[in-house]
């Protein structure tokens, strides 16, 4: 590990390709961070806002891994209710 670099863990509900709101900003400080040398990984769920629905290439009861633009984003699997409320 050169000086200067960080090794990041990121753990955050959002991340692209949802786009609305808190994962564009996640999304952009990881790409940032990673454009700018440091080592990103990413723990996060499924997309799944604001439809309130997981695209079917991302409905699995598994965990998986994918690189996207350079960071590691390992995704673990969520309830993600029909009908949203406090309760669920």
């Amino acid at each position: 590990m050169e000086l200067g670099m960080m090794r990041i863990l990121f753990c955050g509900i959002n991340y692209a390709p949802d786009l609305i709101g808190v994962p564009k900003f996640n999304t952009e400080l990881c790409e940032w961070l990673q454009s700018n040398g440091h080592d990103i990984h990413v723990v996060t769920a499924p997309p799944y806002y604001p439809e309130w629905k997981t695209p079917e290439d991302f409905k699995t009861w598994a965990y998986r891994s994918e690189m996207r633009e350079g960071v590691l984003v390992k995704r673990a699997p969520i309830y993600v209710p029909r009908n949203p409320s406090g309760p669920k």
